[in-house]
């Protein structure tokens, strides 16, 4: 059963169109990451030693620049950092990671994503997650998700997306860049409970779209990411009616937090 939450009112007669404009602006984010893949790109270490390209840098650029149209405020891995005093009196916002997946895009591999999210009272309502590599998209709202292909700007071929239950066979979406001791050890708990359990490891949203349309079951993760890393993916898991728990006390992950950080989470 798809978990029941309302749209708020506030945007609940241009829905559609705050949804269309994420489509838009992650279709052209995608596009301008491409760009700059297929023209050699430049990285660097960001204060926290996490890597950053132009490619990052361009997506956020389209990704702003749509968005802010609407005139709802944007936080963006990104943009300048938003001090909690300021946004903890938002209502409402963007939550972005215009390149999600930022190590494996550097390494070459097509495992990163462009995440979109409409955050409202401290719950994702709207989440978009683009994979230029693949020219589709995942998109979720209003208790519909779906999975498209990606025509230059326009979305094209919708398809309905669900969960599927694991029976005798366990498929546990892992990170190809995070996979702890921690995990691992999980990993073999749930064991016991399946004839079978397989491992796929991928990076960035990937692993969060595999769960939302039944190519797995469920993503552990005990490192480090932050709240922009998940929104978009918690919106589209919502809309189907799974979630994103906390590993202490098997509460929804928050957002907007005064720390961005999240905590050991499950996705199922």
């Amino acid at each position: 059963m798809l978990e029941s939450f309302t749209i708020p009112y506030f945007c609940s007669m241009n829905f559609d169109i705050l949804l269309q404009s994420a489509l838009g602006a992650a279709s052209r984010a995608s596009e301008a990451i491409l760009r700059v893949k297929s023209g050699g790109f430049d990285a660097w270490s960001k204060s926290d030693a996490s890597p950053v390209t132009e490619a990052d840098l361009a997506s956020n650029e389209v990704l702003v620049s749509e968005l802010a149209s609407h005139g709802i405020p944007i936080l963006s891995e990104e943009e300048k950092a938003v001090p909690y005093a300021t946004r903890k009196n938002w209502t409402t916002y963007w939550l972005l990671d215009p390149l999600d997946g930022t190590k494996e895009f550097v390494k070459g591999l097509p495992e990163f994503t462009v995440n979109i999210a409409l955050i409202h009272q401290g719950e994702p309502i709207l989440g978009v997650i683009a994979i230029p590599e693949q020219h589709k998209v995942y998109y979720a709202a209003n208790s519909q998700a779906f999975v498209a292909d990606i025509e230059g700007e326009a979305v094209a071929n919708p398809r309905g997306i669900s969960p599927s239950n694991a029976e005798r066979k366990l498929i546990v979406a892992a990170s190809r860049s995070h996979l702890s001791p921690a995990t691992s050890e999980l990993i073999d708990e749930m064991a016991s409970n399946y004839d079978e359990v397989e491992i796929v490891r991928a990076g960035s949203a990937l692993k969060f779209c595999m769960i939302a349309e039944g190519t797995a079951h469920v993503y552990p993760r005990f490192t480090p990411c932050m709240e922009w890393d998940t929104a978009a993916a918690h919106a589209i898991l919502r809309n189907v009616g799974l979630n994103i728990c906390r590993m202490a006390d098997g509460l929804p992950l928050e957002y907007n937090k005064e720390s961005l950080l999240n905590p050991p989470f499950i996705a199922q």
